[in-house]
């Protein structure tokens, strides 16, 4: 099993999510490796994620999309965790994903509103209120999926699913052609309800909630 990590400047928290991850592989008597796939880190990130125990990739084309294509390729594991480093998923649930893995489902995808206290103290209210849930509810229509957070980060999938599809953008968009191509390819795809948490960072967010916004359904309209 594999935890990819994209990062990028995360050094508050990097270390901390590394070893939350690693904890959960040593309570759950699981084998594990930790992959912090590193977009152009400057401040020490890549030092603190390697002594917490990681193994860092460096990946030079920017982008949370190329991050997290480039980490997941490099990665070894059968089943594929992918997840923030800035705090705000809990690693201590990844043996969530893994029992519905184990159902029989292809592909994981964690769902930040069944945590309504936690989605309100870590996802700002436009986002919370109606970005998110806009652009779900327009990728459920467009897509067939009954998916019901298409921007939580917090996911699993099988390296035998990832191999069947074809996944190509580099930014923020990634989260959703994740999802839509899953659905074209007819892969049995999951829910389960994760914690959200305060994200660990001084710095504003990578996220742009209206470019970004505009992508996803830009893509989605392309693509569907």
């Amino acid at each position: 099993m594999s935890v990819v990590i994209p990062c990028l400047n995360e050094s508050r928290t990097i270390g901390a999510v590394v070893g939350e991850a690693l904890m959960w592989a040593v309570d759950a008597e699981e084998s594990i490796e930790v992959v912090v796939a590193d977009n152009g880190s400057t401040d020490g990130s890549i030092a603190l994620a390697e002594k917490a125990g990681a193994r860092v990739v460096s990946i030079e084309r920017r982008g949370y999309g190329s991050a997290i294509r480039s980490g997941l390729a490099s990665a070894l594991g059968d089943i594929l965790i992918i997840g923030d480093a800035d705090g705000q998923h809990d690693f201590s649930q990844i043996g969530v994903f893994v029992a519905r893995i184990d159902k029989g489902f292809d592909m994981v995808v964690g769902s930040r509103f069944d945590d309504p206290a936690g989605a309100k103290r870590s996802i700002p209210w436009l986002n919370r209120t109606i970005g998110a849930p806009a652009l779900s509810a327009i990728g459920r229509a467009l897509s067939g999926t009954d998916v019901r957070d298409f921007h939580c980060g917090y996911r699993a999938i099988t390296r035998r699913a990832l191999e069947r599809l074809t996944l190509t953008c580099d930014g923020m968009e990634f989260a959703t052609e994740m999802i839509v191509r899953a659905s074209q390819a007819d892969l049995r795809i999951g829910q389960c309800p994760v914690t959200t948490r305060p994200a660990g960072r001084e710095r504003p967010p990578h996220l742009r909630p209206l470019r970004d916004g505009l992508r996803h359904l830009a893509w989605m309209v392309r693509n569907t």
